[in-house]
């Protein structure tokens, strides 16, 4: 079931209640939800000018998740969020996000932290048409087009972690490795395996060699 989540006032579970404290305004006295909201009606948000800044547990971001050696229970993402309107009518979505990350060395299997450390500045379009609103900046600034995917039944409510999530997996490296770490091998019967799998040959005592020409 989607939220529906309404301009005038919203609870700290992202569902909009007459009887709460409005969270939403451009008011630097403004406090933030202590958990951020499931789902948010962006281009509303944006009309109030909504902020939001606090720690988010990986366990919501489970593709960048699924990369980060566990328990996940307590690592977390320390996200400044704030979605706004410019005199263009163009909603923004800025965010910065930071975080280490434990990955799995793919040469050595040992952890490796990875640094998150970004910013996102994206404007938020229904339609592709839209975007020429940006006028000369369309080349110089990043936009999204939200699928249908991404707004639910129509009614343009947005999960914004999992817009982000997609910009902490263009940063994440694809086969993180150390700077400077050796290949971890296992023995095997009388094979050297090497963290991928492939057989690694023994390097042999040439001494060896010429005994068993003499052999021969």
């Amino acid at each position: 079931m989607t939220e529906t989540v309404l301009p005038s006032s919203i609870r700290t579970d992202g569902i909009a209640s007459k009887d709460t404290v409005n969270t939403v305004s451009t008011s630097s006295s403004a406090m933030s939800p202590p958990v951020f909201p499931t789902h948010i009606e962006p281009f509303k948000w944006a009309e109030l000018g909504f902020v939001w800044q606090g720690q988010v547990e990986l366990t919501r971001f489970p593709r960048v998740a699924a990369e980060v050696i566990p328990p996940h229970d307590h690592q977390q993402i320390a996200l400044d969020c704030k979605l706004y309107m410019d005199d263009r009518r163009i909603a923004w979505l800025d965010a910065t996000m930071s975080a280490t990350f434990p990955l799995t060395c793919q040469r050595c299997l040992h952890q490796l932290d990875f640094v998150l450390d970004t910013h996102v500045h994206l404007a938020l379009f229904t339609e592709e048409e839209y975007s020429d609103r940006l006028g000369r900046e369309k080349d110089e600034v990043d936009y999204v087009i939200l699928s249908e995917a991404q707004i639910a039944h129509g009614a343009e409510v947005l999960d914004v972690l999992n817009l982000l999530e997609d910009e902490i997996l263009l940063l994440l490296p694809l086969s993180p490795k150390h700077d400077d770490c050796e290949l971890a091998v296992a023995s095997v019967g009388d094979d050297l395996l090497s963290s991928n799998g492939q057989v690694v040959e023994e390097k042999r005592n040439p001494f060896d060699v010429l005994a068993g020409l003499k052999l021969k």
